[in-house]
């Protein structure tokens, strides 16, 4: 009888102590998310995975796959991060540099999809990915109005959906160098 009782006392605290293991460790990243309501402005790649974070570098989520919606922000290093805290970025001007750009971009309408990457490793050399152009952004300095000029001179731009090119914006009020890259 002794026996039996302790088998099952065994069965129950192995049983408590799987569901720790399972609920309190990372066992698959891809479903971790802390609140789903903040909106999200990017993902930061981290390990072979995405960081899915608001416009304040709030870590929303971790995910091993991106979608078109949100541009894949590169240049920001850190060492850890928590799912629900803010990430602490080596330089946390960063996120404001992020946000300032996010809200330029809504403002201004362009497509969800339009920018697909930002890196901002260097807050004077910014630059912007879309599909097949690259655009030196440089720094923030008279971002709106180099945000409103890039909405206006992309549909211009003589490029085919097969050929790359270069759009240099870095210094607005000057004449603006597209070059096609082979």
């Amino acid at each position: 009888m002794k026996f039996r009782l302790l088998i099952v006392v065994l069965i129950i605290f192995l049983s408590i102590c799987a569901y720790f293991i399972r609920y309190y460790t990372l066992p698959d990243a891809r479903a971790i998310t802390a609140n789903e309501g903040l909106h999200p402005s990017g993902f930061v790649p981290y390990a072979d995975m995405f960081l899915r974070i608001d416009m304040n570098g709030k870590v929303l989520s971790v995910t091993d796959t991106v979608n078109d919606d949100l541009p894949i922000i590169e240049g920001i290093r850190f060492t850890h991060f928590t799912i629900g805290d803010y990430l602490e970025a080596d330089n946390p001007e960063v996120f404001n540099s992020v946000a300032v750009l996010i809200r330029l971009f809504m403002k201004y309408e362009l497509d969800d999809n339009f920018i697909h990457k930002i890196d901002i490793a260097n807050l004077d050399d910014i630059h912007l990915y879309t599909n097949n152009v690259v655009v030196a952004f440089g720094s923030l300095r008279d971002a709106d109005e180099k945000v409103r000029t890039l909405k206006e001179i992309m549909p211009n731009l003589p490029i085919a959906e097969d050929m790359s090119g270069k759009l240099d914006i870095r210094v607005i009020w000057k004449q603006y160098i597209f070059k096609v890259l082979t």
